[in-house]
């Protein structure tokens, strides 16, 4: 059996002279070594897509993070789709020597 990790922290990203932010999804096998995958030359995880963090006009702090926190649980709905098709129906992969598994 094979495990993804997920993992995503807010991070600036720069583009001229406006700073926004955004929410870097990266994904990993879990079976790569603790230290190894860690480390950021070990190129362990892979950016699967960037979410945004959005700001909502005329709304109140709480009401900003239950829009926010659903606008982020929907995207990744959509990013992991194929990942909950192959959790639930199986899928076949090559090994690395070829052989169908």
């Amino acid at each position: 059996m094979l495990g993804i990790i997920g993992a995503s922290d807010k991070t600036p990203l720069t583009v001229g002279m406006a700073i926004k932010k955004v929410h870097p999804v990266l994904l990993s096998l879990a079976n790569i070594g603790g230290w190894s995958s860690i480390e950021a030359t070990a190129h362990a995880f892979a950016l699967a897509a960037y979410l945004p963090i959005p700001k909502f006009l005329n709304v109140s702090a709480q009401v900003q993070a239950t829009l926010a926190a659903h606008i982020y649980h929907t995207c990744l709905d959509i990013i992991c789709v194929n990942l909950k098709l192959a959790e639930k129906n199986g899928i076949t992969l090559s090994d690395p020597t070829g052989q169908q598994r």
